[in-house]
């Protein structure tokens, strides 16, 4: 067994032997290099490697160029066993997580806030191999009427009704929106106003759930629920006819749900309504009590108050679907889904069989590490406190103003542009460039998060964590349901701190109820924006993101909204005939493209507010980047690549952002479940539609990189 020391030895040794070579490559390309000026800091030294690394030079860029950035890369780096995928943003996760992992390991301090101990202690608490709460589970399960397949012939039908143990659930902070979920959100036609929605639940899987009981992951799910049924004590065959019926009722909740595309039909969300004429469309259920329960006492509601349907069509299909169904049947699948959401605090038995399953349906061979299990615990149900203990400790304050001044460069650069636009009349540019002035955008994080009273006044019903893991969450599950309802009886903010992304999302947003744009700090840094280093970097990587939240707020759902986030139709009738006519050329561009690694389509229709944002983000980037250069002249090189042209070296660092490396199963559902195009089309599609990426690698008219026929919407 191999010491510290001579592990520390071993890895240092294969870093020498991985950096010499890349080293001495740049070192011969900068002697080749007395033209320009070249960028010797260390970011750019890192910066360079990474995308050296990266290049195949064997692949011509008019034919593929995302293989030309990223064939090296996809050749050489390798899934790990635990993951299921490989790029930009998972590689920032995982410095994310090792550096929080550093701050939860540190003992809890005398002088810490009582946010930051509680965060401090549940880690502690996760980690624990002793915590054992299948008892604990089990015993609730019991208070709550027993999962029928457990029970047996003891389980009484005539006492089961859903609604009451959907009620008993939320109190015990267990998960009860296995039906319908009521949350309290912003008004659509009124973005002043809060109000209760009606919403179907989440299904995982869903995808292939509707494809039936023959389906591979469906056969895979059903085996699951016999096998934990059996771990925590159920007799084999019982479990085996019982779970048949259960899979057969979720498969059918699965083919009754919304499809996705209507989902993107905003306009068709609204249907706000009296609790009494709920009961008309959905009338198993006493809305008011039901809603009331819900609320866990925050508010109330009666007959008379409203509430938004979003999908009066789907509840009534779950009303029949619920009616044709019997007891026995209803309670193992709800007490299924509530042990299916708590099986992480369970026994190493139970948790191996869903991991299994796991395996199957990801295509991930190995588990998660538990220290990235508990960090991703805590970081999800305690996102504001996780984010304060990062940006406290990690966060450059100066990254702020950097990023205000992109963001506003992008934004003027759009608005350009949109006196450019053809295919609008004068008035709905106008509204238009209303809508683009009025974006408010959060950078970094909210400096609340840097006040220790702020933080602590808002976690001080929270109290002190228990000993008990399940326990734990638990609490914390009242506490969110409780903080959540709470909103409902305070008046809209649109810029409420407690309401922002936490400061460790790996990502950027666009909302359309408030109009306004969100990066986290977790996105600001390494591929996608540092310091030091060439401008082309951080345009083609955080500027391109910029690009994309502002043309969300103009793609197929964010044009519905106005400036203020309301619903509102404030097109003319020609401009929008002519943007649907665009945004339908994208639409037929994407649905002709079969993924072959898997022998799936990509969903036009489904992925076109992504692919709108893609094609009218790199343009707004790239162009906000040729201004900057026409002002500031000539940007630095990196050393090695000083034979690309500034421009060229924009669509060169944007691509290298999106290398990555997928699972074929990750990918299948991918395909079949998200918005989003694969990164490969992610690049690529967007920079065949460009003239400007033509133009800037002289690709040949009629090339693959240059079709003759280009799609563009903004």
């Amino acid at each position: 067994m191999t010491t510290k020391l001579e592990r520390i030895l071993i890895i240092s040794l294969i870093a020498i032997i991985i950096l010499v070579p890349l080293i001495c490559i740049l070192i011969i390309f900068m002697l080749a290099e007395a033209e320009s000026e070249i960028c010797m800091n260390t970011e750019c030294m890192r910066t360079s490697v990474q995308i050296l690394d990266s290049l195949d030079y064997s692949v011509d860029p008019c034919d593929d160029f995302y293989m030309f950035v990223c064939g090296n890369y996809l050749r050489t780096n390798f899934i790990p066993e635990d993951k299921t995928e490989i790029d930009s943003f998972a590689k920032i996760e995982d410095l994310l997580s090792h550096k929080l992992r550093i701050l939860l390991e540190e003992p809890v301090h005398k002088h810490d806030i009582k946010p930051f101990k509680f965060i401090k202690t549940h880690y502690k608490i996760c980690l624990d191999p002793e915590q054992d709460n299948t008892d604990t589970l089990k015993y609730l399960l019991r208070q709550l009427g027993g999962w029928p397949v457990l029970e047996g012939e003891n389980w009484n039908a005539r006492k089961f009704d859903w609604r009451n143990l959907a009620h008993k659930l939320r109190k015990a902070g267990l998960h009860s929106e296995i039906f319908l979920v009521i949350n309290a959100e912003i008004m659509l036609s009124n973005s002043t106003q809060r109000i209760l929605e009606v919403d179907e639940p989440v299904i995982l899987y869903k995808e292939y759930l509707k494809k039936g009981l023959d389906d591979k992951i469906t056969i895979s799910m059903y085996k699951l629920l016999v096998d934990v049924a059996v771990l925590l004590g159920a007799n084999r065959s019982k479990a085996e006819r019982e779970m048949n019926d259960v899979i057969k009722f979720l498969v059918e909740l699965a083919q009754i749900s919304v499809p996705p595309e209507e989902k993107r039909a905003s306009s068709s969300l609204i249907n706000v309504m009296t609790i009494n004429d709920v009961e008309l469309i959905f009338p198993i259920v006493r809305w008011s009590s039901y809603i009331n329960n819900q609320l866990l006492g925050v508010t109330k509601v009666n007959e008379n108050s409203t509430i938004n349907v979003l999908y009066p069509k789907h509840l009534k299909r779950l009303n029949a679907l619920i009616i044709h169904n019997d007891e026995r049947t209803i309670a193992n699948f709800m007490f299924a889904i509530v042990i299916f959401n708590e099986i992480q605090y369970l026994n190493q038995p139970l948790r191996d069989r869903l991991n299994e399953f796991l395996k199957v349906a990801d295509g991930n061979t190995q588990n998660t590490p538990k220290w990235k299990d508990c960090v991703d615990d805590v970081a999800n149900r305690l996102p504001l406190v996780a984010g304060a203990l990062y940006v406290r400790n990690f966060f450059k304050k100066e990254a702020k103003k950097n990023m205000q001044d992109l963001v506003k460069e992008i934004l003027q650069q759009f608005k350009r542009e949109l006196s450019n636009v053809q295919w609008m009349e004068e008035n709905s540019k106008k509204r238009a460039e209303s809508k683009a002035n009025a974006i408010n955008t959060f950078i970094g994080y909210p400096d609340e998060l840097l006040n220790d009273k702020e933080l602590s006044t808002y976690y001080a019903d929270l109290g002190d964590p228990p000993d008990n893991y399940l326990l734990l969450d638990l609490k914390l599950t009242n506490f969110s349901v409780k903080a959540h309802y709470k909103f409902l009886t305070q008046p809209v903010n649109k810029t409420d701190w407690r309401k922002q992304h936490s400061p460790i999302d790996v990502n950027a947003f666009y909302e359309s109820s408030s109009n306004s744009m969100h990066f986290p700090a977790g996105i600001l840094q390494d591929n996608f924006f540092g310091y030091g280093r060439p401008n082309f970097v951080n345009y083609g990587g955080i500027g391109f993101l910029i690009g994309h939240e502002i043309t969300h707020g103009f793609d197929d759902e964010g044009r519905l909204f106005d400036e203020n986030g309301n619903l509102v139709d404030w097109w003319s009738d020609s401009t929008r005939d002519a943007f649907l006519e665009n945004a339908q050329c994208i639409v037929e561009q994407y649905d002709n493209i079969t993924v072959p690694e898997v022998d799936i389509k990509i969903n036009g229709g489904n992925s076109q507010g992504e692919n709108i944002a893609d094609n009218g983000g790199i343009k707004q980037a790239y162009l906000a980047y040729k201004n900057w250069l026409s002002v500031n002249g000539r940007d630095m090189s990196l050393p090695g690549l000083s034979n690309y042209t500034n421009l060229q070296m924009f669509w060169v660092s944007t691509a290298n952002s999106w290398c990555s490396k997928m699972r074929p199963e990750k990918l299948k559902y991918m395909l079949l479940s998200d918005e989003h195009a694969p990164m490969y089309y992610r690049i690529n599609v967007p920079f065949a539609n460009s003239e400007y990426f033509a133009e800037d690698f002289k690709c040949p008219l009629g090339s693959k990189m240059n079709p003759i026929t280009k799609c563009k919407v903004w």
